[in-house]
């Protein structure tokens, strides 16, 4: 059974109309090339009817007339409805309290949905060249934006929102604070690709055929070959790095374990990797260069080896100096002391044998024989042997050869 319809003309009151053999009329004179004729759809009580329009027809003249495809007034009514400027629809469904708003003009379409309290939940928009489209709710937000030449979407929630925008060269993936600061973001462009955020998580294997790392803190390492210079790794902090080959201008670490450790300069447990200061060869010293050092045996038979107490001037050896050179003999520019017998020659030296020759020459009281105050050791024995030397005077010593004492 078909219902009342409402018709407004402009923003006369709403009339209603009753149908006559299921045919709705109505007579109006037009005020403008920019009138509005308003339908409205109408319920007897809580009972919802359909009506549903067939033909639409707008005649000129003062009675109406039998319905005609726009054939005898097809060009009047033509021009009528080319000088439509806006035609509004509107759909209620009063169980779920929500209503819908369509909008057509010559500039585009407008469709929205709202709830009975008129908020907007749905809105789109389509004009030429662009299609606008938004979705909310009382504490989330959607919205997309396409234009020939962009696609862009954006969620907004409560405190941050995420933004999808993609060009014909560029593609962002971002999200950002209320203020509208990035917070973090992937932008691809023919440039290449930039990735930022305050965390960055990439699990699974992954595959960097270069890389320009400022600061890198990592668990574990494994590399063929990791460098260490102004341009590839500034820093590297690691509880571990397991590599073939790692160059580095510093590496500072509490456990070094390796099958081969090869340097050339450093401090390792407070000894002193270096250079020989004649360019030949490379030495191990302490803090003080001079105070104890370990050559590594080039630069010839009387290089030195083994220093101790040098001195202040590397082509001098001190008052004090002691050294080994790499032919095996010992310099003592020091008093040495024997605290057990030494072997010379395969014969033996000891305090008991020292105390027999000092004997045999320290003077006895009545006799005529000088005192013997301190005694010495040489190496200007027989045969290059050595020999104990007595002083008995201001300046004045006797030299005994050690095969002599016995």
């Amino acid at each position: 059974m078909a219902g009342l319809i409402q018709v407004q003309h402009n923003d006369k009151p709403a009339l209603y109309l009753s149908p006559v053999d299921g045919r709705y009329t109505y007579r109006f004179k037009p005020e403008s090339p920019t009138d509005t004729l308003t339908l409205y759809n109408n319920s007897d009580w809580n009972i919802k009817r359909d009506n549903i329009l067939t033909h639409l027809m707008l005649k000129h003249g003062k009675e109406p007339g039998e319905y005609v495809p726009n054939e005898s007034e097809a060009s009047r009514v033509q021009q009528v409805w080319q000088n439509f400027q806006e035609l509004q629809r509107s759909m209620e469904d009063r169980e779920r309290g929500l209503q819908v708003l369509i909008r057509e003009t010559a500039s585009g379409i407008l469709e929205k949905f709202v709830d009975s309290q008129g908020n907007l939940l749905t809105d789109r928009a389509t004009i030429a060249g662009q299609i606008l489209e938004r979705v909310k709710s009382d504490t989330n937000e959607s919205i997309r934006k396409q234009l020939p030449g962009l696609i862009s979407e954006e969620v907004i929630g409560e405190s941050t929102r995420s933004i999808i925008s993609q060009s014909g060269d560029n593609i962002l993936l971002g999200l950002k604070n209320k203020m509208g600061d990035l917070m973090a973001q992937l932008n691809l462009t023919p440039n290449g690709v930039y990735l930022k955020g305050s965390k960055i998580y990439l699990d699974g294997d992954t595959h960097i055929e270069n890389a320009f790392i400022k600061k890198m803190l990592t668990e574990r390492i494994d590399a063929q070959t990791v460098k260490s210079f102004v341009g590839l790794f500034n820093r590297v902090i690691a509880n571990e790095i397991v590599a073939d080959s790692v160059t580095a201008n510093i590496i500072r670490s509490r456990v070094v374990t390796a099958d081969s450790l090869q340097g050339y300069q450093g401090l390792i447990g407070g000894f002193r990797l270096g250079t020989h200061p004649d360019g030949v060869g490379n030495w191990i010293t302490g803090e003080n260069q001079f105070a104890i050092g370990i050559g590594d045996g080039r630069g010839g038979p009387k290089r030195t080896a083994i220093w101790v107490n040098w001195g202040r001037r590397w082509n001098e050896a001190g008052t004090g100096a002691w050294w080994i050179t790499n032919d095996g003999i010992m310099h003592v520019n020091n008093i040495p002391e024997f605290h057990q017998w030494i072997n010379i020659g395969g014969q033996r030296l000891d305090r008991f044998g020292a105390e027999r020759a000092q004997s045999g020459v320290m003077s006895k009281q009545g006799e005529s024989y000088n005192r013997v105050t301190e005694i010495g050791w040489r190496n200007n024995g027989k045969n290059g042997g050595s020999q104990v030397g007595f002083k008995t005077g201001l300046n004045s010593w006797v030299w005994i050869d050690i095969t002599e004492v016995g």
